[in-house]
């Protein structure tokens, strides 16, 4: 009888999906077998959005260059376009009517912070959207504040992604600040942003108290030992942690440290990301040690 290893540590260069938490976030999307509209790297400019948006308001097709939309749309796949903020109001205004829409991806546009502040007043009323994608659109902290706000009357968003955008501790701040009266999100993404050690205090504030997150992803920024101890704490009673991704963020052995102790009184932690920082050889098989005497499977990738 061959036994599996409790622990991986797993030495590898590129991105990495999340198993546990694609397991969790495909029950919630095959539930819905959501009706597709792509229109991803299309050129599709603001004027070309309102055409886009009536077949999300209405019952009828709607002809848009040489294609025939059809409702309902469940899922809009915009990214990689040419939107900026002034496309952003006829993409918020079916939001506020509760259309049908319930996955909304605008990433890789230019909406900007006047944009995400459209699409985050019509996110405060909505109650059907349950995926959002607005990475890599030159969104800086006033776009992060409107979206935290956002979060604190929104009952129904399961999956945000905000990575590559411009947000500092101001942003970042109050989207934690957003996610202690939140019910709702189980996966935030802010990686590549421009995030410090108090934004991480602030998340780790939040995940003490917030029973919905289980994957926060943090790659990308500089929380630093600070923060990697300030969610080490965290790690001891969060009941609804799975993934923590702390990748590029300038942590030592002394956060290194400070997440082996953490683990050891853990009960949710799946899998933590840690590839390039500064950990050492010594630090890492501590790391291991901590995660092999759990008893659960942790997936620890450094």
């Amino acid at each position: 009888l061959t036994m599996e290893p409790k622990t991986r540590i797993v030495h590898r260069s590129g991105s990495k999906r999340s198993a546990t938490i694609d397991v969790i976030l495909s029950d919630i999307e095959n539930a819905g077998s959501f009706t597709t509209l792509d229109l991803s790297s299309q050129s599709v400019t603001d004027e070309d959005v309102i055409s886009i948006s009536s077949v999300l308001r209405g019952d009828q097709p709607v002809q848009w260059r040489d294609k025939t939309l059809t409702p309902p749309i469940q899922r809009l796949v915009l990214t990689g376009n040419q939107i900026t903020a002034s496309g952003t109001p006829a993409l918020a205004g079916p939001l506020k009517d509760n259309c049908d829409l319930k996955d909304l991806r605008i990433g890789s546009n230019h909406i900007g912070d006047a944009g995400a502040i459209v699409i985050a007043q019509a996110l405060a009323g909505n109650g059907s959207l349950v995926f959002l994608d607005l990475k890599e659109n030159d969104v800086g902290d006033e776009g992060a504040v409107a979206i935290g706000d956002s979060l604190k009357a929104n009952g129904y968003l399961v999956d945000l992604n905000m990575r590559n955008n411009k947000i500092t501790d101001a942003g970042g701040l109050a989207i934690a600040d957003g996610l202690l009266m939140n019910g709702s999100i189980k996966k935030l993404t802010l990686s590549n942003n421009h995030l410090g050690s108090n934004t991480a205090r602030a998340f780790a504030q939040a995940l003490a108290v917030n029973a919905f997150i289980a994957c926060l992803d943090l790659a990308g920024n500089a929380i630093g030992d600070d923060g990697a101890a300030a969610l080490a704490q965290v790690l001891a009673v969060s009941s609804s942690l799975l993934v923590l991704n702390l990748e590029h963020n300038n942590i030592t052995d002394q956060g290194a440290m400070a997440l082996s102790s953490g683990l050891r009184d853990s009960s949710a932690i799946r899998e933590i990301f840690l590839k390039h920082n500064s950990i050492s050889a010594p630090a890492a098989e501590r790391l291991k040690a901590a995660a092999a005497a759990l008893p659960r499977p942790l997936l620890i990738d450094i």
